[in-house]
């Protein structure tokens, strides 16, 4: 992401997540400028958590850790035409869903976790069900969305270096597991 100097309106936000590097300069095209590099939802990556699921399912598991440490991130599914929002009822740990959900895995979690990583157990309770996962904000809200691991295939775009991909900071950058010269997150072949 890059700022460049206008001051038309100082109250939109543009950026949301924890700022990992912030060079900065002045060009004699651009003016100055201020190069931000960082990650969206950084609670998920940095906060540690602790808890446990008892014979819970998938649904119930994620919809409790989001409810107890992620407040503002909704689970959301693809139940094969729609994205259906998940509601969790913390009294009595049941979760109910705006649209038909009848393909989600009804997988049991038993699971202890002690001061792992958010994104770790969200992804390691994903894995066990066979579903995939990946955080999104639209604008208005975060939402954690999942959908049968495969089911959701991009035959349409991808990543090239030079033209949809201008350019990496050494922030993303790997050289053992790499897909079209970026590190893909949340799904895993």
């Amino acid at each position: 992401v890059i700022f460049y100097a206008d001051h038309t309106d100082a109250t939109t936000q543009v950026f949301r997540g924890e700022i990992d590097n912030a060079p900065y300069g002045l060009d004699s095209v651009r003016g100055f400028y201020i190069e931000v590099s960082g990650r969206d939802y950084p609670e998920l990556v940095d906060k540690t958590i602790v808890g446990t699921q008892i014979a819970a399912t998938a649904a119930e598991a994620l919809s409790r850790i989001l409810n107890d440490e992620y407040p503002d991130i909704t689970l959301v599914f693809w139940n094969g035409s729609v994205w259906a929002e998940a509601t969790y009822n913390s009294s009595d740990g049941s979760v109910s869903w705006n649209a038909t959900v009848t393909n989600f895995p009804d997988t049991l979690i038993n699971m202890s976790y002690q001061h792992k990583k958010g994104w770790s157990v969200i992804s390691e309770i994903c894995q066990r069900a066979g579903l995939d996962v990946y955080v999104e904000h639209d604008g208005s809200k975060w939402t954690l969305r999942t959908f049968i691991s495969g089911d959701i295939k991009n035959s349409d775009e991808s990543i090239s270096y030079g033209v949809n991909l201008l350019s990496m900071t050494k922030f993303g950058n790997d050289n053992n597991d790499i897909i079209n010269r970026v590190i893909c997150y949340g799904k895993q072949e």
